[in-house]
């Protein structure tokens, strides 16, 4: 195979394409002895080389090989599998820069805000990780106290209590509204 040629590779059902000089960026990497057809770990079938490894995980190799950088995303968390994937392709160095990379905990940006407007009031939690965001999706409930309805509580502090729907912009946003909505008149009062 030439260094220009185009190779076509499907990786555990998803499919790449790539130069041959680019898998052979590492010597002595089984990608390397891919490009020169001497790895029996590979199979040409229909056209493609087939590789029986993890799909969604290759993407980060393939760049790696077009940088030589490490580029993943904020809330990365698989450093156990992509090492694992990393030693069966004989990656040495990126299996190094994984291996120093997994005990840091990675920052995370976190931002809280409650802002009160006219009559209605906003909890507003945004995060760079949408795992987080998940995470305190499931632990956080936020509950008012429905001002408008008087069922014989004798103690103000026994008024009926209505937890306030949780509403998902994005996947790095949580966002509470309490206040007064108007197409059903009922008021709020956060607590």
């Amino acid at each position: 195979m030439s260094n220009q040629e185009v190779v076509n590779l499907n990786v555990g059902g998803v499919k790449y394409a790539t130069l041959n000089s680019t898998l052979r960026k590492y010597p002595g990497s089984k990608l390397a002895r891919l490009a020169e057809g001497n790895d029996a770990d590979f199979r040409l079938i229909n056209g493609q080389v087939f590789v029986d490894r993890d799909g969604d995980l290759f993407r980060y190799f393939l760049d790696y090989l077009r940088t030589g950088q490490l580029s993943l995303p904020s809330d990365f968390s698989e450093y156990e599998r992509l090492i694992r994937e990393a030693d069966f392709y004989e990656l040495h160095s990126l299996a190094n820069v994984l291996s120093q990379e997994t005990p840091r905990q990675r920052l995370e940006i976190m931002e809280v805000r409650f802002s009160i407007q006219e009559s209605h009031s906003f909890f507003r939690i945004f995060c760079s990780s949408s795992s987080t965001i998940e995470m305190l999706a499931g632990r956080i409930s936020l509950f008012a106290e429905q001002t408008g309805q008087s069922w014989g509580y004798p103690h103000l502090s026994q008024k009926p209590m209505a937890p306030i729907p949780l509403k998902r912009p994005s996947h790095h946003d949580l966002v509470f509204h309490c206040g007064t909505d108007y197409s059903v008149g009922e008021e709020f009062a956060a607590r």
